[in-house]
């Protein structure tokens, strides 16, 4: 190398470095929340799976803080358990939307720390009223109805109905409004928060026998893309022996070969209707990319709660401390995080309000339960030796989720479950009454009584 070549590549670095835009002190955030979306039905979202998981982080091990619609998604607003936030159910009087206080949540705390925020979806159960917009919300188009087709979003406090065309197709509809809002958001030097929360998969109507015409629909382009699938045939599909569950579970019969169609039709609608999600992240991403704002943005996709699809006998459940109800899909990639690894430490809803937060500079106005999972995600062993809380309201059972073990009470029934997740990751034979285990059992009954009233610290 000349002297004279060597003398000017210091100059060429730092003309290239004035060059080069500074990162976003303050990252934007986009997340994508599905609804009622099992692990098994990742399968219709590979652009999901290369775009956010391939280029970011994967947790493996990712629960709801309550596997139901409504109490989960006040987790992600607040941080917090259901016992701590108050929402407990889908509806009036333990759950809702009216059970939530508004006036503090992870939108208001964006908001005040200089965001311009949007809402795009399906907000909480129970929301209905088309002037009624909660506080933190600078852009909002929330659902007022369900469909796929002919709903009604209120659009910024305007109701704005919809028909059956192929356009008014409902993810469509909703990507539209994302990508709107991102196109008019990365010019400007404010960063944003949106957040997308589309109907699918859940169920057509509000209540369901998943059997037609409540199944979900597939958008027009995706009809008959999953033809022949059926639902997991996992060992505790139609389980033979649950002499070992609960009563409630003791009292179902096996699946009826009537049933397990119903299912596996339900299961294909479910895929169908997903790839439309999958299609909306693809699109979202490339928006972001042609914006120059992908680097400095924090993508999440995830969902409010898994689902059973024959399942311990069950189908249309959800708000079960089983892992197919449980455990949810979470895919973070952003600013600052590794790109393109897995990562097995036990996360929860809790912990996604303080990852937003901790990246944004923001300070919330409540004690959060979670913890950030920046670290977490950067170092494979960091947070190890976590516990996790697993509430449900309609059969009363909490769990606590710790290392290899789960361990389940029923507070009215005393009736429990002790399940090694490591050896029998399908829950086939609780272990709660082999007195092997009885050591492991009253550690994890005493962590549990302690985790059903912590709060801030106390539940990290």
């Amino acid at each position: 190398m000349s002297r004279r070549l060597a003398r000017l590549l210091p100059l060429a670095a730092l003309a290239l470095l004035l060059l080069t835009p500074a990162a976003r002190a303050q990252p934007n955030v986009v997340v994508v929340m599905t609804d009622d979306q099992a692990l098994s039905q990742m399968r219709a979202l590979p652009k999901t799976k290369a775009l956010i998981g391939g280029a970011g982080v994967t947790f493996e091990r990712s629960y709801a803080a309550q596997p139901k619609c409504c109490p989960n998604r006040a987790t992600f607003l607040t941080g917090q358990y259901p016992h701590n936030h108050g929402v407990r159910d889908n509806e009036p009087p333990h759950g809702g939307y009216s059970k939530l206080d508004h006036s503090e949540t992870l939108p208001v705390w964006l908001d005040r720390a200089g965001y311009e925020t949007a809402f795009i979806g399906k907000y909480m159960n129970g929301y209905n009223r088309v002037g009624d917009i909660p506080p933190g919300w600078d852009e909002w188009a929330a659902l007022i109805d369900f469909g796929y087709y002919n709903f009604t979003l209120n659009d910024d406090g305007e109701s704005v109905s919809y028909g059956s065309s192929p356009a008014d197709y409902q993810t469509d509809v909703l990507a539209d409004r994302a990508a709107d809002f991102i196109d008019r958001s990365a010019p400007a030097q404010q960063p944003f928060f949106l957040w997308v929360a589309p109907q699918a998969p859940h169920v057509a109507g509000v209540r369901s026998d998943i059997g037609e015409p409540d199944n979900p629909q597939g958008a027009p382009r995706h009809q008959g893309d999953f033809k022949g699938a059926i639902a997991p045939r996992t060992p505790n599909y139609n389980e033979r022996d649950v002499s070992d569950k609960p009563r409630y579970i003791r009292r179902q019969r096996l699946l009826s070969r009537q049933q397990k169609t119903k299912i596996d039709t339900h299961f294909r609608s479910t895929l169908e209707s997903l790839s439309a999600v999958d299609d909306m992240v693809q699109r979202l991403r490339n928006r972001l990319h042609a914006s120059g704002e992908l680097a400095d943005t924090l993508f999440v996709f995830t969902s409010d709660n898994g689902y059973f699809f024959g399942n311990h006998r069950s189908f249309c459940c959800k708000d079960e401390i089983y892992e197919e109800a449980a455990r949810v899909p979470l895919l973070v990639r952003g600013p600052g995080l590794p790109a393109g690894v897995a990562r097995n430490q036990l996360v929860s809803s809790v912990d996604i309000a303080p990852t937003i937060l901790e990246l944004a500079g923001a300070t919330p106005g409540r004690v959060v339960d979670g913890r950030s999972l920046r670290v977490p995600a950067r170092r494979a062993g960091a947070g190890a030796g976590r516990d996790l809380l697993i509430e449900t309201f309609n059969d009363r059972f909490f769990a606590v989720r710790s290392g290899r073990w789960k361990y389940a009470r029923n507070q009215s029934t005393g009736e429990e479950q002790l399940f090694n997740i490591a050896t029998d990751p399908r829950e086939l034979e609780s272990l709660h009454a082999d007195r092997r285990y009885r050591d492991v059992k009253l550690r994890l009954r005493q962590k549990l009584a302690q985790l059903k009233v912590c709060a801030g610290a106390s539940c990290r």
